[in-house]
């Protein structure tokens, strides 16, 4: 399961942050990407630091209520493009 790391928690004011529609089209460009990103950097260490980056900066505009929603829909682009059973996820640390 994809977890956003901690000192990336949503640092925007609540005028800014985006509703689920909005955060839906970007997760939808995040899914477009990810199968050239995964073909790119097929290696674990180096597609997740990508991935995490790409997902964190999506997270940070979402409220902290949605967190839920968009850490499965996050699960889920994982799940599509091949990455299963949390093999891509990073040192539980690094969290």
């Amino acid at each position: 399961m994809y977890k956003m790391r901690k000192e990336l928690q949503p640092t925007l004011s609540l005028d800014s942050l985006k509703h689920r529609d909005e955060l839906a089209v970007l997760l939808e460009g995040l899914n477009a990407s990810l199968p050239q990103l995964i073909a790119d950097h097929p290696d674990s260490a180096d597609f997740m630091p990508l991935f995490a980056d790409k997902a964190d900066a999506i997270a940070r505009q979402a409220d902290v209520a949605d967190h839920p929603w968009l850490m499965h829909r996050l699960d889920t682009l994982l799940q599509k493009n091949g990455i299963h059973d949390d093999e891509y996820l990073p040192p539980h640390d690094l969290l």
